[in-house]
């Protein structure tokens, strides 16, 4: 079946158009489906005036029922099928000497009894018409053969119209493609200055052995600085293409999802495939693209951010946990000691004459200087500040990170819900610090948003 159709669009595999338009196996439980009858369907089958229109006319019926189409066969090619109808409905053991009517006529006014029956209609020059003019609908909201192809099948079945033939199928697919491609190409063809049109004419233009469109089709491999780097060069090479593609993919009219189809193709294509491609064409592809890869490349590069910062709030909770557990071991630990310091205030053998530098000093002999001073905050009312600790092992991270941070938070734009937004403040304050200026300091200086 496939052969038939190899020279026009590919829209379904062959397994797919087998399913849609072979005629149905059944196996015995689905002949008992099918091929029971009504009292109005066994009534139009009895009208034939012989045994072997009547046996057409009920496989004709219950092939219909299983896949609203008409198929051509013989009676050979489906004995199971007519042993089981003979059987059933006519107390026939065999179908010997039994041949199927070959006259068309016969076979097409059977079909109309048949569409007639359930309220369909076949697809002829007006269902036609009315076809084409819903391709030329859909293919704005989706410009995948595909996507195409479904809605037609849904169209004509809401409409209780018979499915034509695959190719007819495959042609009306076709021409509402190219119909909208040229559509689309004229209007950008109006609408591109020369500028422009050399800019995406350049991306698949050879250029010292190498193409510009080849390296924007790749991902980063990680958030590593080359990476970054790399794909913040990417994204100031498209920028400005990207304004057009912004102001102009509106003006033409089609969805997102069309678009998104558009820019595949660029991924798909090879370089020498955009090349044969019409001029036309091919800047409509690569538009499509540019303004897809453009917000892919800032989706990457604010995933390095998020990752980047991450990275950093983590070890920086790490690091503050780890202090957090070390000044409560060190205040259990000073705990005995801390008894033994208070025990002096009740010492009898310690004269009151004695003056308070001098308990002092014993006092620090039991626990030194530092640790005593923890030990009174751990014990005390004064609050262990987290928040300072995490801020300072983040500004002593500040060279390391930077680097990273720094390029992202000069690429990306920010914005916010609200003006004076602390947050804000603090990446405006950021992208203003020369990139030589030493950062620990200026770091700790930033408003923390609560």
């Amino acid at each position: 079946m496939a052969d038939r159709y190899k020279n026009r669009l590919k829209i379904l595999e062959d397994q797919e158009i087998e399913e849609l338009y072979g005629r149905p196996q059944f196996n015995h439980d689905e002949r008992v489906h099918f091929f029971s009858l009504s009292s109005e369907e066994r009534a139009l089958a009895d009208a034939h005036y012989n045994l072997a229109n009547r046996v057409l006319f009920i496989l004709q019926l219950g092939y219909f029922k299983a896949r609203t189409l008409f198929f051509s066969f013989e009676f050979d090619e489906v004995q199971e099928d007519v042993r089981h109808v003979l059987q059933r409905h006519y107390d026939r053991s065999d179908d010997v000497a039994l041949i199927a009517p070959s006259l068309k006529q016969t076979r097409y006014g059977q079909q109309r009894k048949i569409l007639d029956l359930y309220g369909y209609r076949g697809c002829n020059g007006k269902e036609r018409a009315a076809l084409m003019e819903k391709a030329a609908q859909v293919v704005r909201i989706s410009a995948k053969p595909v996507f195409l192809f479904r809605n037609l099948l849904q169209y004509l079945e809401n409409r209780r119209i018979v499915v034509p033939g695959y190719s007819f199928l495959q042609d009306v697919v076709s021409q509402a493609l190219a119909s909208e491609r040229a559509r689309l190409t004229a209007v950008l063809e109006g609408r591109l200055n020369k500028t422009t049109a050399d800019a995406l004419d350049a991306l698949y233009g050879e250029r010292d052995g190498m193409y510009g469109i080849t390296p924007l089709k790749h991902d980063p491999k990680d958030f590593s600085l080359r990476e970054t780097k790399r794909e913040i060069e990417r994204s100031r090479s498209l920028a400005t293409l990207y304004e057009t593609a912004k102001a102009l993919l509106p003006e033409l009219g089609i969805s997102n999802d069309s678009i998104a189809y558009y820019a595949a193709l660029v991924d798909y294509y090879t370089v020498q495939k955009l090349q044969q491609l019409p001029v036309g064409m091919a800047r409509l592809y690569i538009l499509c693209f540019v303004g897809q890869r453009y917000r892919q490349i800032n989706d990457n590069l604010v995933n390095g951010l998020i990752y980047h910062v991450r990275k950093v709030n983590t070890a920086a909770r790490e690091c503050m946990e780890q202090q957090v557990l070390a000044f409560q071991r060190e205040g259990n630990e000073s705990g005995e000691r801390i008894g033994q310091i208070l025990s002096l205030f009740i010492d009898d053998s310690i004269d009151d004459s004695v003056s308070f530098g001098e308990v002092k000093q014993r006092a620090f002999g039991i626990l030194e200087r530092d640790k005593f001073t923890r030990a009174v905050q751990y014990i005390g009312a004064n609050a262990f500040d987290t928040v300072a600790i995490e801020w300072e092992f983040v500004a002593s991270l500040a060279p390391s990170f930077k680097q990273y941070l720094r390029p992202l938070l000069l690429q990306l734009p920010f914005a916010a819900h609200s003006e004076g937004d602390s947050l804000m403040e603090a990446v405006a304050f950021l992208m203003r610090i020369p990139s030589d200026v030493d950062q620990h300091s200026e770091l700790m200086s930033i408003t923390i948003p609560k």
